[in-house]
């Protein structure tokens, strides 16, 4: 005999597990600590992103570019 124990809707809880969900999608990105580092010195070496991009494996121009757009780097684009 199988008792189906009823429980009260909570939004909050809802959310929770719809957040913690969401987390796990998408394809994680590539930006690391050191790859930053390595493009914030090489800006401040005056290169280009398209010079640096050439010491970089796994990320195109279009890919650097984004990040400046999104502020995920500490570059800026008065800089390049």
């Amino acid at each position: 005999m199988h008792l189906k124990i009823k429980t009260k809707y909570s939004a909050s809880h809802a959310q929770e597990h719809h957040s913690v969900n969401k987390s796990h999608c998408g394809r994680p990105s590539k930006l690391t600590y050191a790859l930053n580092e390595t493009i914030r010195v090489g800006v401040r070496d005056k290169k280009s992103l398209e010079v640096i991009l050439q010491d970089l494996t796994g990320v195109c121009l279009r890919t650097l570019y984004h990040w400046v757009d999104k502020g995920w780097l500490d570059v800026k684009y008065h800089a390049l």
